[in-house]
């Protein structure tokens, strides 16, 4: 698990999400509002915002109004998929498996994120005879 990830407040615009996500070569960000996990962004999710609205307008609209204005909250994952520190770390990869997921925000009693799962540290884990890294 990637302990204390880099996590973004739900005003963020996509602008400085994007920059974030690139120059820390990140492909997932928590959104937190009040230190609590409210969502979650996936370069996909970027991606399929733009293009959507990159086929609708002008590119000056685009960078402009956009990227530059919009924020994180309009168009990140709310319907969230976790893990708790007390889950196993079976129980954690059944979840992944069983919704087709690329990482999972690990949170505490509180919903406050404390890490995300990648299937990485799963494999790290294995290598290692881990059976709970959360």
């Amino acid at each position: 698990m990637n302990p204390f990830p880099l996590m973004v407040e739900k005003e963020t615009t996509l602008t400085e999400a994007l920059a974030i996500m690139k120059e820390k070569r990140i492909s997932h960000l928590p959104i937190i509002s009040a230190n609590r996990l409210v969502g979650i962004i996936a370069k996909e999710d970027l991606l399929n915002a733009m293009l959507d609205l990159a086929i609708e307008s002008s590119g000056k609209k685009y960078n402009e109004i956009f990227l530059k204005t919009t924020a994180v909250d309009k168009i990140m994952t709310t319907d969230l998929i976790t893990a708790r520190t007390t889950d196993s770390l079976l129980e954690t990869i059944s979840k992944m498996l069983d919704r087709g997921l690329h990482c999972i925000p690990v949170v505490n009693d509180d919903f406050e994120p404390v890490g995300l799962l990648h299937p990485m540290d799963v494999l790290k884990a294995y290598t290692a005879g881990a059976e709970n890294i959360l």
